[in-house]
C-alpha cells in the first residue's frame, strides 16, 4: 500500500482550500484585533481595544442577556423537539407523514439560499461564472 496515492489529490487540495477561507479571515479578525489603527495605517500592537472592550460597564450585561437568551431558547427547544419526537414516534397521530417531514425540512431550509447562489454562479448553462468564461475568446 502507497503512502501517498492520487485518489487522494482532489480531497486533500479541498481540505487546503477549506483550511484557508477558514482560518485565514480568523487569523485577520486576530491580527487587527491587536492594531492600534485601522487598516493601511501605520500602527503598533497593543491591547487596548481589549481593555477598553472589557472594561465597559454595559459588556457584563450584554453577556448576561446572550447567556440568558441562550439558554432559554434551548430548553425551549429541547422541550419542544422531544415533544414532537415523542408524538411522531410514541403515538398514532394523524397526518405522521407530514410532520416528519415538514421536520426534515426545518434542517434544509438554511442551506436552500446558499445551494441556489452555487447554482446561479456555476449552472453550466446560464451560471455568472460560466457565461463570464464563455465570453473570453480561448474558450
Amino acid at each position: 500500500m502507497k503512502i501517498f496515492e492520487f485518489r487522494y489529490l482532489g480531497m486533500l487540495t479541498l481540505i487546503v482550500i477549506l483550511g484557508f477561507l477558514t482560518v485565514y479571515p480568523l487569523g485577520m479578525i486576530l491580527y487587527g484585533s491587536f492594531r492600534s489603527e485601522a487598516p493601511g495605517v501605520p500602527s503598533v500592537f497593543t491591547l487596548q481595544g481589549y481593555i477598553d472592550g472589557y472594561s465597559d460597564p454595559t459588556i457584563i450585561k450584554a453577556l448576561g442577556t446572550t447567556l440568558a437568551l441562550g439558554i432559554t431558547r434551548t430548553i425551549i427547544t429541547m422541550i419542544l423537539a422531544v415533544f414532537f419526537c415523542w408524538i411522531l414516534i410514541r403515538t398514532d397521530t394523524p397526518m405522521k407523514g407530514t410532520m416528519e417531514i415538514l421536520m426534515w425540512i426545518n434542517f434544509f431550509i438554511p442551506i436552500l439560499p446558499m445551494t441556489m447562489g452555487w447554482i446561479l454562479l456555476l449552472d453550466p448553462s446560464y451560471g455568472l461564472f460560466n457565461v463570464w468564461l464563455q465570453k473570453l475568446p480561448f474558450i
